[in-house]
């Protein structure tokens, strides 16, 4: 978000900012409240899949839409190419040497959840590793989702010697709950994140983590929703 607000500023437009907390009703509100402001153009990041009110949007206003599932949406969209980079994850870990590797997710309605989970099964299936479903868990893209989510993969029974957190975030209650246990990282235990996060640096020992460009895909976006306010142009898919 500071990167689309930076940019923003650059070309000395103002940012109005609508928090949606997974409220379709709300959305719904928000877009029309927004219209009626007669902004010029939004931007939505949204990534949650049950509402059905996203597949009938339909505003007269540019519009840009950034890590959202896939949709036929009349739009640009800008995707975080998040499968590519759980691949990446899933085979560092492999390549160190890991056949028994978890994955700890965050909720799997929202797309970037189930775009790493499908990276982890594809690294796992082209090294012809077995997909365990107790090594599969769902959890919450934050700081008690990992401790939740590492918590169950204890009480699963045969331990993982990896874990590929699907967030920093995650990550950070992973590390907290091995070190409960007693166990060491990375020698009991191999943890990779997700986001590089400024925390991820200081964690110990520091967490192997992948790199997610959030000011490009900001200064992205906001650089193809002025394209399209003027003036505009025809909408593409674009990856970062």
């Amino acid at each position: 978000m500071s990167g689309v607000e930076q940019y923003c500023n650059q070309h000395d437009y103002n940012l109005i900012i609508s928090s949606l907390d997974g409220n379709e009703e709300r959305l719904e509100q928000n877009i029309q409240t927004l219209i009626q402001k007669q902004v010029d153009g939004l931007l939505l990041m949204y990534s949650d899949s049950r509402h059905s009110f996203l597949k009938q949007l339909d505003v007269a206003l540019p519009m840009v839409i950034m890590d959202w599932w896939p949709t036929a949406l009349s739009a640009d969209k800008i995707y975080e190419n998040s499968e590519l980079g759980a691949y990446l994850a899933t085979k560092c870990l492999i390549e160190q040497g890991h056949k028994a590797i978890a994955i700890i997710t965050g909720n799997l309605n929202k797309s970037l959840a189930q775009n790493r989970l499908q990276g982890y099964k594809k690294a796992l299936n082209e090294h012809q590793l077995a997909i365990r479903d107790e090594w599969i868990i769902e959890s919450h893209f934050d700081f008690e989702g990992g401790v939740e989510g590492m918590k169950k993969l204890l009480q699963a029974g045969k331990r993982p010697t990896a874990v590929f957190a699907c967030s920093d975030t995650i990550a950070v209650g992973v590390y907290q709950v091995a070190w409960q246990n007693g166990l060491r990282i990375p020698q009991d235990l191999s943890v990779i994140g997700y986001d590089d996060i400024t925390l991820a640096q200081y964690l110990a020992p520091p967490l192997t983590t992948i790199h997610q460009p959030k000011a490009e895909l900001g200064k992205l976006a906001v650089e193809t929703l002025l394209e399209r306010i003027n003036p505009p142009i025809k909408a593409n898919n674009l990856f970062c």
